[in-house]
């Protein structure tokens, strides 16, 4: 019994080992890791960017009862940006 313990604890010892090196690996800031997704997030916000920006009408509510039209204008949504 004593054998299986010591085992399971090496085991253990060597996971948890590894989880921290992987966790330390993806926080450091000269990561390949983060370096690759801050590139993404930025060329991701850029195309955004580039695309016209859409606001709601009073004519894109039409077709909903007159309660729910007054409630979209009272709140201001009228000429604010879609999304």
């Amino acid at each position: 019994m004593k054998k299986r313990g010591k085992k399971m604890a090496i085991i253990i010892g060597t996971l948890l080992v590894l989880i921290g090196m992987i966790v330390i690996y993806f926080n450091i800031p000269y990561s390949p890791t983060k370096q690759s997704f801050s590139k993404k997030v930025t060329t991701t916000i850029a195309e955004q960017a580039d695309l016209t920006v859409e606001t709601y009408t009073k004519e894109d509510f039409v077709n909903m009862p007159l309660a729910i039209q007054k409630y979209i204008e009272h709140c201001g949504y009228i000429g604010k940006a879609v999304g």
